[in-house]
């Protein structure tokens, strides 16, 4: 499973095409969502930023680049979920804890490289 999920200065992050990719529904759905959670203050301007995107043909368009703490709280809130989404935000939520588990270990490393000196 590939969601595009990153590591961007110790920070898990997504955006909001790969996530409306990964369902199967419209981005603007996502941004739809995102918007909401924001309105209300369930997430905030640090994690939901603007990115602008380049598609295939070279036209650049706006969307969202995701926290963690967006991406899971997105995911829940903007799909209906069936069968197989059921099994796609499963996996989705799998990967994103390799990464974690990745990035803890980057740190600790980092941390212990750091006290050896």
């Amino acid at each position: 499973m590939n969601c595009n999920i990153y590591i961007d200065h110790r920070q898990l992050k997504t955006t909001s095409v790969a996530l409306a990719n990964l369902y199967g529904c419209q981005h603007g759905d996502i941004v739809k969502g995102l918007i909401d959670l924001l309105s209300t203050g369930h997430l905030t301007e640090y994690d939901v930023m603007p990115i602008k995107l380049t598609d295939t043909q070279g036209n650049e368009y706006s969307a969202y680049e995701l926290s963690e703490r967006a991406f899971l709280t997105i995911v829940p809130s903007t799909v209906t979920i069936d069968t197989m989404l059921k099994a796609r935000r499963q996996a989705l939520i799998f990967d994103l804890l390799k990464m974690r588990a990745l990035l803890n270990a980057q740190i600790k490393t980092s941390h212990s490289d750091q006290s050896i000196h």
